[in-house]
């Protein structure tokens, strides 16, 4: 998976026609992310690897958060 380290405007006809032509001729897959509905494009072949990396990286920020908030609970009970 890779992002582009700069930002261009394009209109947004010319950015659809670019992706449809990709979709079109099987370089790229889309995935709609059902919490956000968001569009997810995948190097085609890849969409399962990168929603499994997305769904891990959500497990372990979410767990991050309840290890933070449970240790913040543990500080202000010591100080009662």
């Amino acid at each position: 998976m890779s992002t582009l380290s700069y930002k261009f405007e394009i209109p947004i006809e010319k950015a659809w026609e670019i992706v449809g032509g990709l979709l079109i001729d099987g370089s790229l897959e889309s995935v709609h992310d059902e919490f956000t509905g968001e569009m997810k494009l995948c190097e085609a072949g890849k969409t399962y690897l990168i929603m499994n990396l997305e769904q891990q990286r959500k497990k372990q920020k979410s767990q991050e958060f309840k290890r933070n908030k449970n240790q913040k609970r543990t500080k202000t009970s010591k100080i009662n």
